[in-house]
C-alpha cells in the first residue's frame, strides 16, 4: 500500500531550523504527533508527505527529501478570503500521486483539505482524516473556516482519531490516543541542574500563570523554568520581576524540551479540566510527562487519573490556592519533599508505544480500504 500524507508537519531538523529563525510554526504537539505517525506508517508502508509550510516574506527554502515534499508560502498570504497557494499545492500533489492507494490528511488546514478532496475525486482514492482536534476548541480559529471544516467532513471515508468525540459518525474509525517516540529517551541529555518545569501553551486559560502566581507566594527556593508559545506581557513581567525564581526559556526544540522535562525535580501540568473539552481533546502533554518526567504535579484529567492514580501527584482543584496549598504542604527548607515518584513509563509504552499501535493502524487501513471501491 502506498500512502500520500498531507500535513503541516515537517522534518524535525527543518522544524528546529525554522524555530531558531523565529518562524511561526504549527503547535509542537501537532508537529510531534504527525511526524510520529508518519514514522510508524513509513515502517510498514511506502509514504510520501506533502507539507504546507508557513514562512516569512523572504523565506529560507526548505529542501525536499525522499519522504517530505514542501510547499512554502509567505505568511502575509493568509487572510479571511485568500487561502495560501491552493493551486500550487494541487500541482505538487499531482506529481506525487502516481501509484498512491490512500490519502491521509490533517483536515484542520483548509488548503490541504481542499487539495485532498480534489485528489479523492479526480483519482478515485480513499481519503482518511487524521482527527487531532475540533476547530471550535482552538483559540482564534476563524469561524468561517470552522464552518467550512464541518461541511467538508462528509468527504472522509474513515478517520484515525485521538478521541471518540472526534470520530465522524457512521464512518469507519480507529481511536488511538497518541503515539510515543520510544527511541528518543536514550538520546535526551542529563543535567544536574535543580528546577521545576512547565513546557506548553502559555495562554492564561492553560493554567500556568495561575501556578506561577502561587509558586511566587510559596517558600519554594527551587527555580521554576518554563517554555512555550503565546506568552503574555503579564507573565513576561512576572518573570522579569523575579529573575532568580522564574526563568522563561523561550520556544525550545523538541530535544531541548525533553531535556528539561526528563531532568526536572517536578514537572507541572496546571491545565484546568473541562469535561466538554475532554471528549475531544487528548492530554498529549500529560502523556509526554509520564513518558519522561521523574515526578509530576497535575490537575485532574479523567483518562490518566484512572490509568496512573499513584504515579502522579494529583490536585483536587486548579485554583491558585490549590497550587499554593500543595506547595506549602510539601515544602521543607525551600525544597519539595514526600512527592509521588512516576513509575508509569513502562505501562504507558505498553498502551501507546509504536509497537502497540503500529499493528492496529496497519490492520485498520488494510481491512478498511476495500470498502472504498465505490462510485464517487
Amino acid at each position: 500500500m502506498k500512502i500520500l500524507y498531507l500535513t503541516n508537519a515537517i522534518k524535525e531538523e527543518d522544524y528546529n531550523f525554522l524555530l531558531k529563525k523565529g518562524y511561526l510554526l504549527i503547535n509542537p504537539s501537532n508537529q510531534n504527533f504527525h511526524t510520529r505517525l508518519i514514522k510508524v506508517l513509513s515502517s510498514l508502508e511506502e509514504v510520501n508527505v506533502l507539507s504546507l509550510v508557513p514562512t516569512k516574506t523572504k523565506p529560507y527554502r526548505l529542501l525536499d527529501s525522499e519522504l517530505f515534499h514542501y510547499v512554502q508560502y509567505p505568511l502575509f498570504h493568509i487572510g479571511p478570503y485568500k487561502m495560501p497557494r491552493l493551486q500550487e499545492t494541487k500541482t505538487i500533489a499531482r506529481e506525487l500521486i502516481e501509484n498512491i492507494d490512500l490519502i491521509l490528511l490533517d483536515p484542520l488546514n483548509y488548503t490541504l483539505r481542499k487539495t485532498a478532496i480534489y485528489l479523492k475525486k479526480k483519482y478515485r482514492l480513499a481519503l482518511i482524516y487524521v482527527m487531532t482536534d475540533n476547530p471550535r476548541n482552538i483559540t482564534n480559529f476563524p469561524g468561517f473556516l470552522a464552518r467550512k471544516y464541518q461541511n467538508d467532513l462528509k468527504y472522509a471515508d474513515a478517520t484515525l482519531s485521538l478521541k471518540e468525540g472526534l470520530a465522524i459518525k457512521e464512518k469507519p474509525s480507529l481511536i488511538f490516543p497518541g503515539l510515543l517516540d520510544e527511541e528518543a529517551m536514550s538520546d535526551v541529555e542529563n543535567t544536574d541542574e535543580s528546577y521545576l518545569y512547565y513546557g506548553g501553551n502559555l495562554r492564561e486559560r492553560f493554567g500556568f500563570y495561575t501556578f506561577a502566581s502561587a509558586y511566587l507566594k510559596s517558600s519554594i527556593k527551587i527555580p521554576l523554568f518554563f517554555s512555550g508559545s503565546f506568552i503574555s506581557s503579564e507573565l513576561l513581567n512576572l518573570a522579569n520581576k523575579n529573575p532568580h525564581r522564574l526563568k522563561y526559556l523561550g520556544l525550545l526544540s523538541r530535544m531541548e524540551h525533553l531535556k528539561y522535562l526528563k531532568n526536572a525535580e517536578l514537572v507541572i501540568n496546571p491545565r484546568p479540566y473541562q469535561e466538554n473539552l475532554a471528549r475531544e481533546s487528548f492530554p498529549s502533554k500529560l502523556m509526554e510527562d509520564v513518558h519522561y518526567a521523574k515526578k509530576i504535579l497535575s490537575t485532574y484529567e479523567e483518562t490518566f487519573f484512572s490509568l496512573f492514580p499513584d504515579d502522579i501527584n494529583w490536585l483536587k482543584g486548579d485554583k491558585e490556592e490549590d497550587f499554593l496549598t500543595f506547595l506549602n504542604a510539601h515544602q521543607e527548607n525551600g525544597s519539595l519533599n514526600n512527592l509521588l515518584i512516576n513509575e508509569g513509563r513502562e505501562r504507558l509504552i505498553s498502551l501507546y508505544g509504536n509497537k502497540a499501535l503500529s499493528e492496529k493502524i496497519h490492520l485498520f487501513l488494510t481491512e478498511t480500504f476495500p470498502v472504498f471501491e465505490k462510485e464517487l
